[in-house]
Formats: structure tokens, C-alpha cells, sequence
């Protein structure tokens, strides 16, 4: 009976001595369950900075000691690591110098790896400026260069919408110096273009007004009077010109009997008919332009000589023309 009631009590004295232990093991576990409390809007909501960075303070708490790693390399930590207790790291964010937004991740972990927690950084993306200077070019009906001077913090390209426009560079970055022309302009109209500017992302538009003047008027002959003999006579008028102009009005003695172009100069070929007369005779080929502008060249034709050599007959008799 007494050995029975021995072994009763060995027995609850062992499971006495086990059920404590146990408690005790779980008391230990809780007590070093890895804890890293960071403030609830930053883990949720993330960090976010301009793009031209900055430098932000995190603080949390921890019972474990903890390191930290960085996904980008435009982010760093500091410091990297730490003790347990009330911590402080700073979050450094370098200027976004691309026209994208980014993003990246702060990780801190306990040294265990068991229990970590990440912070989202968003990064805004740099806004594009862009200056372009003078907003207007103005030309001659020659041929002409000017200047732009383009000023931006991101890559640009240069467009334009007239073949006659010249651009000595199309692209660039940062604050350059470009040379602007156009070409001849043989027209008596003037005309209009233009040159734009934009940055790459094609956020931001400059646009340059672009006129040239149209020609001068050119209309002019190479001789305005002409002699010719009365048995008759070819004569050339050399007619030079950027306009459209006609023959308005000549003798009838005087015919037309070539016309030949070349460039901008006409040349016609004509004959005054022999002078049967005993008077000198004289007429005007009239040119006219579209602007209604007339030039006059003047034939003049000697008289006829009278049959028998009589210069001084007018008349009656028969005129002979040599």
C-alpha cells in the first residue's frame, strides 16, 4: 500500500514539474516574439517625394536587433542596422532627373529574418520646363540665318512645317544655340512657317513664327527704242521679269517672229515691215505686268525713198523701197 502511494505522488510531482516547465517555455516565447512597430501610415500609405528628392526620418520601435536594405540605388538608409528600443533612420531620395515616376522599397528586417516590414518610396517624376527665345523670326525675300537660344532641364527636338525653313540641329538638352533660316524666296508672295519646339516626353510645346517677304517686282527691258530702215529690220527686246506680264499693244508694221526663255528673261524677235511711204513712221510696243505696271519701247522706221531718187515727192508717184 505504501509503495502504491509513493508512486502516486512521484507521478504528480512529474507532471507538476512538466506542466510548469511549459509555461515557463511559453512565457519565454512570447517575451521574444520579434516585434518592429513603424508608424501605420507609413506602411500603408508609403513615403512619398518630389523629384527633386529628399531626405526624410522614420522612427519605429523594435524588440530585436534589426538591419535594413534599400531596392534602388537612388535610395539609401541610415543607418543600415541597429538595436533593439526606440530607433530613428533617415531615408535619402535622390533628384529624379527622368521625366518617369518611380518607385522603390525599404525593408527592415530583424536579424532572425523572421519578421520584417516594408515602406513603398514613390518618387514624382522631374517637370519638364522649356524656354525658347526670340518667339518670332523675321526675313527678307534673300536668303537669311538667325538665332534661337533653347533653355530646358530635359532632352528637346526642333520640327518645322515649311521645306524652306532650315534648321541646323534638330535635338538637344539643356540650353543650346541654334541657327534658323530659309532659303530664297522667288516669289512676289510673302510666307508664313513655323518651328517647334518640345521636350521628348512632348509635355511641353514653344512655337517660333516664321516669316519671310516676298520678292522685289522684276520687270524690266534691256532697250526701249529701236532705229530701223525702211526697207524693213529684226530687232530683238530682251524682256526680264518675276511677274506675269503680256505684249498690250503694238503697230501693226511690227510683227512678232520669236519668243525664246531662259531663267527669268524673255527674248522676242521682231520685224518692222518695209516703209512704202515717204514719211518716217514710229510706234510703241507696250508691255504690262499683272500690277497694271507698263514699259514702252519706241520703233522708230525711216521714210521710203520716191522711184527717180526725188526724195523731196510726198506725192503722187511711185515709192521705192531699197
Amino acid at each position: 500500500m505504501m509503495r502504491k502511494l509513493l508512486t502516486l505522488l512521484n507521478t504528480v510531482a512529474i507532471v507538476t514539474l512538466l506542466a510548469g516547465c511549459g509555461e515557463t517555455g511559453k512565457e519565454t516565447d512570447q517575451e521574444t516574439a520579434p516585434e518592429i512597430n513603424l508608424p501605420e501610415t507609413i506602411v500603408s500609405s508609403g513615403i512619398s517625394i518630389e523629384s527633386a528628392g529628399q531626405s526624410i526620418s522614420v522612427n519605429f520601435t523594435t524588440n530585436v536587433a534589426w538591419s535594413a536594405a534599400v531596392s534602388a540605388d537612388w535610395v539609401s538608409i541610415s543607418p543600415s542596422s541597429g538595436e533593439a528600443g526606440k530607433n530613428s533612420v533617415t531615408v535619402k531620395v535622390e533628384e529624379n532627373t527622368s521625366l518617369q515616376p518611380r518607385s522603390a522599397t525599404v525593408t527592415i528586417t530583424d536579424k532572425g529574418s523572421t519578421r520584417k516590414v516594408s515602406i513603398t518610396v514613390r518618387q514624382e517624376a522631374l517637370k519638364a520646363s522649356l524656354s525658347v527665345s526670340p518667339e518670332s523670326l523675321t526675313f527678307s525675300a534673300s536668303k537669311g540665318e538667325g538665332m534661337l537660344q533653347i533653355t530646358s532641364n530635359t532632352d528637346w527636338v526642333v520640327t518645322k512645317d515649311a521645306e524652306w525653313i532650315t534648321l541646323d540641329s534638330d535635338k538637344g538638352k539643356g540650353m543650346v544655340i541654334i541657327a534658323a533660316g530659309v532659303t530664297e524666296n522667288p516669289s512676289l508672295i510673302a510666307r508664313t512657317g513655323t518651328i517647334t519646339v518640345s521636350t521628348s516626353d512632348g509635355s511641353v510645346k514653344k512655337e517660333v513664327s516664321v516669316k519671310q517677304a516676298g520678292a522685289d517686282v522684276v520687270f524690266s527691258i534691256d532697250e526701249s527704242e529701236f532705229n530701223v530702215a525702211a526697207q524693213g529690220e529684226s530687232f530683238t527686246v530682251k524682256v526680264k521679269h518675276n511677274i506675269g506680264y503680256k505684249i498690250d499693244s503694238k503697230p501693226e508694221w511690227v510683227k512678232q517672229t520669236d519668243k525664246a526663255t531662259s531663267g527669268n528673261t524673255d527674248t522676242y524677235t521682231f520685224k518692222a515691215e518695209a516703209n512704202t511711204s515717204t514719211t518716217a513712221r514710229e510706234g510703241v510696243i507696250v508691255f504690262c505686268n499683272d500690277n497694271n505696271e507698263c514699259v514702252p519701247v519706241t520703233v522708230r522706221q525711216a521714210a521710203g525713198k520716191p522711184k527717180g531718187g526725188n526724195e523731196n515727192t510726198t506725192t503722187g508717184g511711185e515709192i521705192v523701197v531699197e
